[in-house]
C-alpha cells in the first residue's frame, strides 16, 4: 500500500516539539501552583502577625507566646516555600534552556533567520530614531 497524499506521518521533530510544549505547560502549571501556595502562606503570615500585635496590645501572657510561636512557624514555612519555589524556578529555567538549545540545534536556519529579523528590526528602529 502506498502513502496517502495529504496524510503526514509523525516525525522525530514532531515528538520533540510535543515534548517542548508539554514542558512549557508543566512549567506554567507548577508556577501557578507555587504562586497560589506562596500567596496562601503570606496571608497566613500576615494573619499571625496581626494576631501577635493584637495580643501584644491586650496582655503579654500565654496568648502572646502562642501567637509568637505561630508567627515563627509561619515565617519558617514561608521561607521554606520560597526556597522550594526558587529551586523549582531554577530547574524549570534549566529545562527551558535545554529545550531552546535542542530547538536551535534541530532548526539552525530558523534560528539564524529569526536572529537576522530581530537584528534588522533593531537597526530599523535605531535608524528611524535618528531622523
Amino acid at each position: 500500500m502506498g502513502i496517502k497524499k495529504g496524510v503526514r506521518r509523525p516525525t522525530k521533530l514532531d515528538a520533540s516539539a510535543s515534548i517542548r510544549e508539554e514542558r512549557m505547560n508543566d512549567f506554567a502549571q507548577h508556577f501557578e501552583e507555587g504562586q497560589a501556595r506562596l500567596a496562601r502562606d503570606l496571608r497566613t503570615l500576615a494573619d499571625d502577625a496581626e494576631a501577635l500585635l493584637q495580643h501584644g496590645i491586650q496582655d503579654a501572657d500565654a496568648a502572646q507566646v502562642a501567637a509568637r510561636e505561630r508567627l515563627a512557624r509561619s515565617v519558617a514555612a514561608t521561607r521554606e516555600q520560597l526556597r522550594a519555589l526558587q529551586a523549582a524556578a531554577v530547574r524549570k529555567t534549566e529545562r527551558a534552556a535545554e529545550a531552546a538549545a535542542d530547538y536551535a540545534s534541530e532548526h539552525p536556519w530558523k534560528v539564524a533567520a529569526g536572529a537576522a529579523a530581530v537584528g534588522a528590526l533593531v537597526a530599523l528602529l535605531v535608524c528611524s530614531g535618528r531622523r
